[in-house]
């Protein structure tokens, strides 16, 4: 009979979302929780603790993931500024910016992260190789 505390797989999506490792889907891509340590958001391991995959593919590999943090971070924009403009249609540019600025930088740590995590998923080139058996 098969093992009945099998624990559900992540989806590509859940992987991407909770910024694990591409190939097992277990492992963290950074080092440290941004509650803990918010100053070292940036920090990603260089290979994975769960599966020993690499997560720097090519030097330079993450200079595309500013493509996708440019897109997260346009999609906030306009959002803000379309629900600023159709709901309290302020006259003054001031109101769009003292909006719009702090909703950019405030979730910057978060953003940076997402975008490297959406990269190495979308376009790092690795697959899924499945858990480990123990």
């Amino acid at each position: 009979m098969a093992n009945q505390t099998k624990t559900k797989e992540r989806s590509k999506v859940e992987a991407m979302i909770e910024m694990k490792c591409p190939a097992c889907r277990e492992g963290n891509l950074f080092k440290y929780s941004l509650l803990n340590k918010p100053h070292k958001f940036s920090a990603m391991h260089d290979k994975c603790p769960n599966c020993n995959t690499t997560y720097h593919p090519e030097v330079g590999f993450y200079y595309g993931a500013m493509y996708v943090s440019y897109g997260i971070n346009t999609a906030i924009f306009l959002s803000l500024f379309l629900l600023l403009h159709l709901v309290i249609q302020p006259k003054e540019f001031w109101v769009y910016f003292a909006v719009i600025f702090p909703a950019i930088i405030i979730p910057f740590p978060f953003t940076f992260r997402m975008s490297r995590s959406i990269y190495l998923h979308l376009v790092g080139g690795i697959d899924y190789k499945g858990k480990k058996e123990e």
